[in-house]
């Protein structure tokens, strides 16, 4: 009987003691969780945080070396880079012509020829040549009678012989003879005869014009052949100075604010790798064409040893004048798939992931056309480990936003696909590929919206933009190929 009452104790005290010892074990459990460090807590993402947000420790920052700038407001230049082509100086080039109408008996140059100011060109038999050395030659002879006559007549008038009027008489016909000299050489010069050479003009050769080069330079046109017809606006061969040239290019609509008269200019050609030419720019056309939206510039260059030839392609870069842009420094910018993004510092150790839109970058400075304002301060040191934070905590930049994500291609046969049905007031990710160099879709448009971009060979370029209702066209930079955006 006392036996059972002591065992019930015993039991009951061993029951007392293992609880106590499972509450000790499960308060040390929970001390020792408690005690972990707070960095895997406070890199934990947060459930309904700001999903544009980096979270980090401080001991995290300081070991990243976290540091940031402001962004600024600043002027880069940059280099317009343009396709060319080798064309002569108009200013000197020269089309030579006979200024007679005859026949040509001899061509005297060949193409590619250089000759001197005053070489003979070509021969040319005309009538009016040997017509106009014997009207010379009768006036000269007129003017020499006429004055031998006059002196005559000024004796006797001296001895009362000849009266007053008869000596007027003769000096004005001595004058009108002079005149009607100067006026033959004159016409003689004129087709590139001296008069002091004019001989017999009934002589052999004396129909034949000898056309002389005006000017230094090469041939670059034969246009005339022996036989052939000519008169006097007809051009027998064309003379072009080698040095200076033109390099004629092309400057898309958005750069032309960049580039003015006077612009220095760097021009390279494949022919000769290692070899750059330098210039200015001369001339901006005023007019830009509307079905390239390209507006032309004229860089000359001097070219001494004819290296460049008329019609060779070349590379222009122009030394783009700089316009105030915001500005961060490249070490900042990070590229996380096809965007383009920076860290800007939060309160509370945060810091928010922001995709800009990128513009001229000049040494370790890139203009930011979208995304930052003037002021704020950007990550530039350590930024590479917040990208890796956001990548592991699954960060983006305005992932919570449903975007209407569409890829397109370019080929041989246009935009493929060359429709596309999109949703109104949805922020649209178009992008698009250019996969051959057969078709001229080398820029993008979107008229609508106001969209330009080149699109480079094999490489994805994306435009983004909220569409409204309504169809829009996206379209090459010429325009010749089209597709449509159906919004509804």
């Amino acid at each position: 009987m006392n036996i059972r009452p002591l065992t019930a104790a015993a039991a009951a005290a061993a029951l007392f003691a293992a609880g106590a010892g499972a509450a000790y074990l499960a308060s040390h459990h929970a001390g020792s969780r408690s005690a972990a460090p707070a960095a895997a807590a406070a890199s934990a993402p947060q459930p309904g945080g700001a999903r544009d947000t980096v979270e980090l420790a401080p001991e995290i920052a300081a070991r990243a070396g976290i540091e940031t700038a402001a962004v600024t407001s600043a002027s880069l230049d940059a280099m317009v880079s343009v396709p060319g082509t080798v064309q002569p100086n108009a200013y000197r080039q020269i089309k030579v012509t006979p200024l007679v109408a005859g026949r040509v008996t001899r061509m005297l140059v060949e193409l590619g020829q250089p000759v001197a100011r005053g070489a003979p060109i070509a021969e040319i038999y005309s009538p009016d040549v040997a017509e106009a050395r014997a009207r010379y030659l009768s006036m000269k002879a007129d003017a020499e009678a006429g004055e031998a006559r006059l002196t005559r007549t000024d004796r006797l008038a001296a001895l009362g012989s000849a009266s007053q009027q008869e000596l007027e008489e003769v000096r004005a016909e001595h004058v009108r003879h002079q005149t009607e000299t100067r006026e033959a050489a004159d016409r003689l010069r004129l087709f590139g005869i001296d008069p002091a050479t004019v001989g017999d003009p009934h002589a052999q050769g004396a129909s034949v014009l000898v056309v002389r080069s005006p000017a230094a330079g090469v041939v670059t046109e034969r246009a005339a052949t022996a036989g052939s017809a000519a008169d006097a606006s007809t051009p027998l061969a064309t003379i072009s100075e080698m040095s200076p040239v033109w390099i004629i290019g092309d400057v898309y609509e958005r750069d032309i604010a960049a580039v003015a008269v006077n612009t220095p200019a760097t021009v390279t050609a494949d022919a000769y790798a290692g070899t750059d030419w330098h210039g200015k720019v001369s001339y901006v056309s005023p007019e830009v064409r509307p079905e390239t939206r390209t507006a032309q510039v004229r860089v000359e260059i001097t070219n001494p040893d004819a290296k460049l030839k008329f019609g060779m392609f070349v590379h222009v870069a122009i030394a783009a004048r700089g316009t105030p842009r915001l500005v961060i420094p490249a070490s900042a910018v990070q590229t996380i798939g096809p965007d383009t993004v920076v860290f800007v510092p939060a309160a509370g150790g945060r810091y928010r992931e922001r995709r800009v839109t990128l513009g001229t970058r000049d040494g370790d400075r890139v203009a930011v056309l979208d995304g930052v304002s003037r002021g704020e301060r950007v990550v530039t040191a350590g930024s590479f480990d917040l990208r890796a934070e956001a990548e592991r905590q699954g960060v983006r930049p305005g992932a919570a936003v449903a975007v209407q994500q569409v890829s397109v291609s370019i080929t041989s046969h246009g935009f493929v696909p060359a429709s596309l049905t999109l949703q109104p007031g949805v922020p649209a990710r178009i992008t698009f590929t250019r996969q051959t160099d057969q078709t001229c879709a080398t820029e993008l448009s979107i008229p609508r919206y106001g969209i330009r971009r080149e699109l480079p060979l094999d490489q994805p370029i994306t435009v983004e933009f909220t569409p409204a209702a309504g169809d829009a066209a996206f379209q090459c930079g010429m325009g010749m190929l089209t597709g449509t955006m159906v919004v509804r």
